[in-house]
């Protein structure tokens, strides 16, 4: 090798060192970024807490939703009002929705409140799918075939039987002692399923 294709040789090595440098130093500032950006978001979507309850474990879990700052699952004390878990979070002007009878009731475990673009409130109940995951029961009357699946202990053959028993119960399924119409449910499973189904008016 001549002392000049050895001078090139040992440039291109060189060139290539300075490159996986830069190219690690480059990596380090992407991930470094990256997990910054990510910080930011999950702090943007944790659920805020109200400082008059109970932290966050009160026995009352209620849902706001909405295009707004405040949505999230809230942890409450019981007979916490809605004018009261609204007048706690500085984003919500109660000023715009200061006549709504609603806003003196007593909210109950499930309860959602929906906040739209004109700052109205609509009070409902949360999703099956978001009852579930936050450990609530659901009401087999209203619970979708996806959401009964979802279920411990419930198949599509007991989801399909529970959809079937309720079309040919007027007025829907009255007492959770029904399901043992169902075959494949008695008494242990009965019991086993009362902790995730629940009866309008009964709870």
């Amino acid at each position: 090798m001549t002392p000049s294709n050895w001078k090139n040789n040992r440039c291109g090595e060189n060139l290539n060192d300075r490159q996986r440098q830069g190219l690690l130093v480059i990596l380090a500032v992407v991930v470094f970024v990256y997990a910054a950006m990510s910080a930011y978001e999950w702090d943007q979507r944790k659920p805020l807490s109200i400082t008059a309850s109970s932290a966050q474990n009160g026995p009352v879990v209620v849902e706001i939703t909405g295009d707004i700052q405040a949505a999230g699952i809230y942890h409450l004390e019981e007979n916490t009002t809605l004018s009261e878990l609204l007048t706690r979070i500085a984003s919500i002007d109660l000023s715009v929705a200061a006549s709504a009878p609603e806003l003196g009731r007593v909210l109950r475990n499930g309860d959602a409140v929906r906040i739209d673009s004109n700052r109205h409130l609509h009070l409902g109940r949360m999703e099956g799918t978001t009852r579930l995951a936050m450990g609530l029961p659901v009401n087999i009357n209203t619970a979708t075939r996806e959401e009964l699946i979802m279920i411990p202990g419930i198949g599509e053959k007991t989801a399909q039987g529970i959809l079937e028993l309720r079309r040919s119960s007027p007025g829907g399924i009255r007492k959770m002692e029904d399901l043992v119409a169902i075959k494949g449910i008695k008494g242990k499973r009965l019991e086993k399923l009362r902790r995730y189904l629940y009866i309008e008016g009964t709870v």
